[in-house]
């Protein structure tokens, strides 16, 4: 037989680990030397496939004549080796049929008595719908559901924020004839409606000559008692007639949300894009038609003489107002959602409303075609001047007027792709003559790129 002295292996070539003596869970690795020797002629099954005893590796690889080089590595060897059990002979002729479906026995090398299963079959007693809705849809896709709809993170116990409602009732689980075991789940309620969606029964549109009636009484109720205007006196019918025919004339997008549902108005043709999410439900007690608030773009820095083709022309500002009555029902977000998608490359709409524009103006697509381009927006949103006080009192009070700005912040930087660029202090004052006195008003300014390069704007535009 080969043996491994004959190979003259040059033992210097293999780095074998040294183990840690002092560590009492160390213990030491089989060698590679032996593995690494070519006996493929042969392998460790003999010629006939019969599995080699402790006798033959023995006399074929001789490891008692080696010199290992080491001195607690040869007592190691030869412990391993003398632990080799007698292998007994095996083979797949043993006169039993399908051993492939067969065990063996590994102390004796022959083949086990196959093991019979027996059929399963499905227990036709009578249950209770429940129990069979159960048994037909147990299955690992339901409990993967079941397990990626629970509630995480700062999710309130019991609401489940993906999909829609479904009916929850109390399982029961079959184990044993006449043991039945009862799982009683938490009921997921999940949210109606998408997050959004405008909580009110509405689309939106572009503004017409006959909306500026309402546009104004709008206005005019945040002149008389908000701080969000320009205006310190309500204005006339129309100075909104002609706010919005500038808009129209100089190809600026001017939009109004209306209550109702744009869903059976039967329109096939024009600009109809309509959310994929459920909207609020418009029921006949609704006042169809009533505008709930506008939103419309202006040249940010306008000529001295109003003039719209100003060196800011690539630049507008941005206004929204909604009803008193109908704010933080998400219609001013959709408004300022609407223009964004249809002047801004750099925005993704939430697409949470419906939008129509039955004549398929170009001024509503966000497409080359439109008349005006767009570089940067800016919005405005004004707050009670933090005055100098050594009032502990009177500071409290000035720290509450930043409630509101924290809110609309959070929305537009987050939600809407703007930032905070300026806040000019003291810059205003609100209207005289009011309950409560004149307020010195500062005039936070936020600001949203349209395009990532300005010269992707024409340079004849």
């Amino acid at each position: 037989p080969i043996r491994i002295a004959d190979c003259d292996p040059d033992l210097t070539a293999y780095r074998m680990p040294r183990p840690n003596r002092d560590y009492a869970g160390s213990s030491h690795s089989l060698p590679t030397l032996v593995s690494s020797i070519n006996v493929s002629d042969t392998g460790i099954t003999g010629g006939d496939g019969a599995v080699m005893r402790e006798r033959d590796i023995r006399n074929k690889f001789c490891v008692e004549d080696i010199n290992w080089g080491v001195s607690w590595l040869s007592p190691f060897i030869k412990g391993w080796v003398a632990g080799i059990p007698d292998c007994p002979r095996t083979g797949f002729d043993q006169g039993v049929d399908e051993h492939w479906k067969r065990d063996m026995d590994t102390n004796t090398g022959r083949f086990l008595d196959m093991v019979a299963y027996p059929d399963s079959f499905v227990n036709h007693a009578e249950i209770d719908l429940a129990l069979e809705w159960h048994r037909q849809n147990w299955s690992s896709t339901l409990l993967m559901s079941r397990h990626n709809t629970k509630p995480r993170g700062n999710q309130r116990p019991g609401k489940n924020w993906g999909g829609h409602p479904r009916n929850h009732r109390d399982e029961v689980l079959m184990l044993e004839e006449g043991f039945i075991v009862e799982v009683h789940e938490t009921p997921i309620e999940r949210p109606e409606y998408n997050r959004y969606v405008p909580r009110i029964p509405c689309f939106l549109r572009p503004a017409e000559k006959f909306d500026m009636e309402t546009c104004l009484k709008i206005y005019n109720c945040e002149v008389e008692t908000g701080l969000q205007t320009l205006d310190s006196e309500p204005l006339a019918v129309e100075d909104f007639e002609k706010i919005l025919s500038t808009a129209q004339m100089c190809g600026m997008p001017f939009i109004v949300a209306t209550r109702g549902s744009a869903r059976y108005l039967g329109l096939t043709k024009g600009n109809l894009s309509f959310s994929v999410f459920r909207q609020i439900p418009f029921t006949e007690k609704d006042k169809h038609g009533e505008i709930l608030g506008f939103a419309f773009l202006s040249p940010w820095q306008p000529g001295l003489a109003a003039s719209s083709n100003s060196s800011s022309r690539a630049s507008a500002k941005m206004h929204v107002f909604v009803h008193p009555l109908y704010r933080r029902k998400k219609i001013g977000f959709s408004l300022l959602d609407m223009l964004l998608t249809t002047v801004s490359d750099r925005f993704s709409s939430q697409t949470g409303y419906d939008f129509i524009d039955s004549d398929d103006s170009n001024v509503y697509k966000n497409s080359a075609a439109r008349q005006r381009q767009y570089y940067r927006l800016y919005i405005s949103y004004m707050v009670k001047h933090q005055h100098r006080t050594d009032d502990k009192k009177l500071e409290v009070e000035q720290k509450a007027h930043e409630t509101d700005l924290v809110w609309v912040k959070k929305m537009l930087e987050d939600q809407l792709n703007f930032t905070e660029i300026a806040r000019y202090k003291a810059a205003h004052r609100s209207p005289k003559g009011r309950e409560g006195g004149v307020h010195w008003l500062d005039e936070v300014v936020f600001e949203h790129t349209c395009r990532f390069d300005p010269r992707e704007i024409k340079e004849d535009y």
